[in-house]
C-alpha cells in the first residue's frame, strides 16, 4: 500500500468509531479514485487518488489502529465545502457502514446542497451519487435501501419557507425542527404554548415565528412575584397611565410570549386568561378591545400539571387558562445542536456533543433530576476553544455540584471523555 500524507493539519472532526482528533488526511496511491488531487503541495498532486484517514504519525492507516471499530465506520468527515468528500474511501468493512459514512459527509454539507455548486439537488440523490463508486457488485436496488436507511438515520437542520403575497422568501440562520409547526398554529390564530425540557429554544423559537410572520414580538418571563401591572400597566401618582408592552401588544397586535408560564402566580395566569377569552379587557385607563392580529405564545418546562420531578418548583395551571392553547411538545433538535457546536470553532465539538448526549440519556432511564441540554454542549465547545480543560468543562458545565453517588450513577457505563 503506497500512503502519503495529505493534509498539513489535523482533521477538524474526530474519527466517529474511536472519536480520535489527531487524525490526517492522505492518499493510497496504490488505489484509484475519481479525481486527480489538486494540491500542487500534495505529492499525489495530478494523480487520481483514494482517500484515508492516517494516524497522528502520518503514515499508518488509523483504520489498522482504531479502538472503535466495532461502533461503527472508521472515518471521518472532511471540511465541508471541501471537495475530499467525492473520493473519500471508507475504511469500514460493509457496505451498510460506506453508505452510513457518506451520509454523514453530505449532512455536513447539507446547506450547500442548495447552493450554486449543487443547483437543489435532493441531498439523498447526492448521496446516492457518491456511494454508487464505492459499492461494485452491489446492485442498484440493494444500494437504494442502503441509502434510505443511512439518510434516514441523519438530523438535519431545517430550511423555513415563507410565502407572503405570493412572494416565498427564505428565512435566513438556523432554525428548530419545531418551528414549522409552531408557526403554523400561530398563523392559523390558535394561541400556542410550548412544552419541553430547559434548554430546547422555546424562547428562540417564539421570536423566530414572530420574524417570521413579520409582527412585532413582545416577551416576558413569568414569576410568582409577577405583579398584574406588569401586564396591565398602572396609574402614576399623578394620574398618568403608564403603559405596558402587554397594552401595547393587545391594542396594535403580534406575538406575545409568555415564558415560564408554569412558574407564574395564580393572579396573573388569571389576568392572561381574561385577556385571551374576550374580545375587550379593562385597563387601569379603561376598556381596550384587543386587535384582531394579537396572538399568544407561551412556554413550559411542564405541562401545567405541576411540579414534577425536574421541575419542582411549577405550579399547576388553571384548566380554563390550558384551554385556551393549542399545546405544541418541543424536543431537543440534535441537528441544531450540531449547527451551535460547529459555528464555535471548536475542534473537537463532535466529541462533546456525543458526551453530552450519552449523559442527557443516561439522566432520563436513570429518571433523575438532571439536564444536559444542548446549552451544556454549546457552552463547553465555547469553554475549550477558549482554553479551559476538558476536566475543567466537565466540573463547570456538565458535573456543576452533583455528589459522587448522583455523578457516578449518571455517568455508569458513559465515557466521559474526549
Amino acid at each position: 500500500m503506497n500512503i502519503v500524507k495529505h493534509s498539513q493539519r489535523t482533521n477538524r472532526r474526530p474519527c466517529r468509531a474511536c472519536g480520535s482528533s489527531t487524525l490526517y488526511w492522505g492518499h493510497d496511491l496504490d488505489r484509484g479514485g475519481n479525481k486527480p488531487c489538486e494540491d500542487s503541495k500534495c505529492p499525489g498532486h495530478g494523480r487520481r487518488v483514494s482517500w484515508v484517514l492516517l494516524d497522528a504519525d502520518g503514515i499508518t492507516v488509523h483504520a489498522e489502529t482504531c479502538s472503535g471499530r466495532s461502533n461503527g465506520p472508521v472515518v471521518a468527515p472532511p471540511e465541508p465545502g471541501t471537495d475530499d468528500h467525492d473520493d473519500i474511501v471508507c475504511m469500514a468493512p460493509s457496505p451498510a457502514a460506506v453508505a452510513d459514512a457518506m451520509a454523514d459527509v453530505v449532512a455536513s454539507d447539507y446547506q450547500g446542497l442548495t447552493g450554486p455548486s449543487h443547483g437543489t439537488q435532493d441531498p439523498g440523490a447526492v448521496l446516492a451519487d457518491m456511494v454508487r463508486p464505492y459499492l461494485g457488485g452491489v446492485d442498484a436496488e440493494a444500494i437504494d435501501k442502503l441509502v434510505a436507511e443511512a439518510w434516514a438515520a441523519r438530523a438535519l437542520p431545517v430550511t423555513i419557507n415563507v410565502t407572503r403575497d405570493g412572494v416565498t422568501t427564505t428565512l435566513p440562520g438556523t432554525h428548530h425542527v419545531c418551528l414549522p409547526n409552531v408557526l403554523t398554529n400561530l398563523v392559523a390564530g390558535e394561541h400556542t404554548m410550548m412544552v419541553g425540557p430547559a434548554g430546547t429554544g422555546k424562547s428562540t423559537l417564539a421570536h423566530q415565528a414572530a420574524e417570521a410572520m413579520g409582527v412585532p414580538y413582545y416577551s416576558i418571563s413569568l414569576s410568582p412575584q409577577t405583579p398584574a401591572s406588569a401586564l396591565l400597566g398602572y396609574m402614576d401618582a399623578t394620574g398618568t397611565y403608564v403603559s405596558s408592552l402587554f397594552h401595547k401588544w393587545y391594542t396594535e397586535g403580534g406575538v406575545f410570549h409568555f415564558d415560564e408560564m408554569d412558574n407564574g402566580h395564580p393572579s396573573i395566569l388569571a389576568t392572561i386568561n381574561a385577556a385571551l377569552a374576550n374580545g375587550v379587557m379593562a385597563f387601569p385607563d379603561g376598556m381596550a378591545a384587543r386587535h384582531p392580529d394579537a396572538i399568544a405564545c407561551g412556554s413550559a418546562n411542564t405541562y401545567g400539571r405541576g411540579a414534577d420531578r425536574k421541575y419542582v418548583g411549577r405550579s399547576p395551571l388553571d384548566v380554563a387558562t390550558l384551554d385556551r392553547f393549542t399545546v405544541e411538545d418541543i424536543h431537543y433538535d440534535e441537528a441544531l445542536e450540531d449547527v451551535l457546536c460547529a459555528s464555535t470553532g471548536c475542534d473537537t465539538w463532535p466529541a462533546v456533543v456525543k458526551v453530552v448526549r450519552a449523559l442527557r440519556a443516561s439522566a432520563d432511564t436513570n429518571a433523575m433530576p438532571i439536564v444536559f441540554s444542548p446549552r451544556a454542549s454549546v457552552g463547553i465547545c465555547r469553554l475549550l476553544k477558549a482554553g479551559r480543560t476538558w476536566s475543567d468543562c466537565v466540573n463547570v458545565r456538565l458535573r456543576r455540584g452533583l455528589s459522587d453517588t448522583d455523578w457516578s450513577k449518571v455517568t455508569d457505563g458513559v465515557k466521559v471523555s474526549i
